[in-house]
């Protein structure tokens, strides 16, 4: 189960950063968090701590699930 948690961690984070116009480079900004280590996220590479998936969510605007809600694609 947590492989499909990481799944959509990656393809919600990559949805809101682009919604926002946000990049790595500013989300690290907000979050002190390596540009590397949040391509890593965002490619599903790597997983963030509970403290680093709270600072992503409040850099991004949104509640925690948010980055765990499994959207239908809309056409």
């Amino acid at each position: 189960m947590m492989e499909i948690d990481e799944l959509l961690f990656a393809k919600n984070l990559k949805r809101l950063m682009k919604k926002r116009k946000m990049s790595n480079r500013v989300l690290s900004a907000y979050t002190k968090i390596c540009t590397s280590t949040i391509e890593c996220y965002r490619l599903g590479k790597a997983f963030p701590t509970s403290p680093k998936i709270q600072l992503i969510a409040k850099a991004l605007e949104v509640e925690v699930s948010e980055l765990f809600r499994e959207r239908k694609e809309q056409k």
